[in-house]
């Protein structure tokens, strides 16, 4: 968790050590952004086990920077504490399943100017996680999911993304986004099942503009 938290703690660092300046296609900009997740845990088993997962809500953080190939197009690389996992019952007792990843993602996003300084934008990432923590809590039960090897270390998938930036000043910005993330691997290890996150993030962040 120390080095979770140092990440963290880092961001602002990477952002306010880069130099304002311009390149080719245009400018840089730098996103702090936190928000809403509501995450679940997709389940298959071979014994077709009737377990339903539910949503869970929690939090996310990231930092985003940008460049901007032209005032339609830019191209952004992302770091991020991303909280995920589900909710299930078994019998009468609430289970849920606490995940928590670290995660770099990358990728293209399209501008639709309205008026001279905002826009709505819209993308898609390709990202991996490294599970840094995971846990299954219910009642008297605690199972450290991590230490005990029942999931991957790791997650890889895709990103879907849209959302509205508004001019806050000359070199400041205010952006509302909501993202579709969906995992592509298998994380669960036990040969008989297969667990794939699906999340939703819904973020507020405030950029620089260089």
């Amino acid at each position: 968790m120390k080095k979770l938290l140092f990440l963290v703690l880092l961001m602002p660092v990477l952002a306010f050590a880069q130099k304002p300046g311009k390149t080719k296609g245009g400018t840089k900009t730098s996103t702090f952004k936190g928000g809403l997740t509501s995450s679940t845990l997709l389940f298959q088993s071979q014994a077709n086990e009737p377990v339903q997962m539910k949503f869970k809500s929690d939090f996310s953080l990231g930092y985003q920077f940008d460049f901007y190939a032209g005032r339609v197009m830019s191209f952004s690389f992302g770091l991020g504490l991303q909280n995920a996992g589900a909710v299930t019952h078994y019998f009468t007792q609430r289970v849920n399943y606490d995940l928590t990843y670290i995660s770099a993602n990358t990728g293209p996003s399209f501008h639709i100017p309205i008026g001279r300084s905002s826009d709505i934008q819209f993308g898609g990432t390709v990202y991996g996680q490294y599970l840094a923590a995971a846990t299954q809590e219910g009642g008297n039960l605690y199972i450290d999911l991590l230490r005990e090897g029942y999931l991957e270390n790791y997650d890889v998938g895709f990103g879907l993304n849209a959302g509205l930036r508004l001019q806050a000043g000359f070199s400041s910005a205010i952006v509302l986004q909501a993202e579709y993330m969906q995992g592509l691997l298998d994380i669960e290890k036990h040969a008989s099942q297969q667990l794939y996150n699906t999340l939703f993030n819904f973020h507020f962040g405030y950029q620089f503009i260089f």
